[in-house]
């Protein structure tokens, strides 16, 4: 068994190699997922190898590929908040090495995504300083390029949570910690959902249209988008059925109190 093992994670580490090599020139990340393996398979043969080994080009795609399984990896269901933050943490680390190959705009947008995520892990001082880092580092790529996908749906991730943080917890950011934009909202993060929707429509797409329109009142729409969610055929690994789940979810309760 161990033998078969060995020679699995040959096969998928050459193939991973290969697959680099075709990626490596445009020195970009996409958000789908092109392997049939799983992300824990691909982390576990990435790991095998040593990036340092390898010319700078391929070693960004490493980085990238390592960064994009651990963040999918996050997602499954059923797990420790702890497993899902070190997932998280893995990612975020995985981006920054990433970047000191080659700092591209796509991969920024997809740091400040991580850092959207394991700001749910995070205090009030340390997450109101991440909202503030992500919204000038997403406004400065989208300023430049309007079309990222990646950009778009974490800026309107960005913009639906701060405006989600009232009252209290909002004048505790004000006061001592970093305070929290006031120039982003509901009607802001809906905008970039739709843009991100006419980029590259997925369940996490349709999941957070859903949120804004209900945020703003819109039931119709947010009842179509939790249709649309989980009527989409699942591309991604873990990522994609988690969010359908939480569409559900969001439906069973708008049906529970309407």
């Amino acid at each position: 068994m161990l033998r078969l093992r060995a020679c699995a994670l040959f096969l998928l580490s050459f193939t991973l190699l290969f697959c680099l090599s075709c990626q490596a020139a445009a020195k970009e990340l996409s958000y789908d997922w092109p392997f049939s393996a799983s992300p824990q398979q691909v982390i576990d043969s990435l790991q095998t190898q040593h990036a340092a080994d390898l010319p700078d080009s391929i070693a960004y795609e490493h980085h990238l590929i390592l960064a994009k399984a651990h963040y999918f990896n996050a997602f499954q269901e059923n797990r420790p908040d702890e497993t899902k933050q070190a997932d998280l943490q893995a990612a975020h680390a995985a981006i920054q090495n990433a970047m000191a190959y080659h700092k591209t705009p796509t991969a920024r947008a997809f740091e400040c995504l991580i850092m959207l995520e394991e700001n749910h892990f995070l205090s009030l001082k340390d997450a109101s300083l991440n909202f503030d880092m992500c919204k000038k580092e997403l406004e400065d790529i989208l300023r430049t390029d309007a079309m990222d996908f990646i950009a778009n749906i974490a800026y309107g991730q960005l913009a639906y949570e701060v405006r989600q943080i009232q009252g209290f917890r909002r004048f505790l950011a004000k006061i001592f910690y970093t305070p929290l934009a006031d120039d982003v909202n509901y009607e802001t993060a809906l905008l970039y959902f739709l843009q991100a929707k006419y980029l590259q429509p997925s369940p996490v797409v349709f999941y957070q249209l859903a949120r804004a329109y209900f945020a703003l009142g819109n039931h119709r729409d947010a009842l179509l988008s939790i249709k649309t969610c989980v009527a989409t055929t699942p591309e991604r690994p873990y990522i994609d059925l988690y969010y359908q789940h939480l569409a559900e979810q969001a439906q069973n309760t708008y049906n529970t109190n309407h």
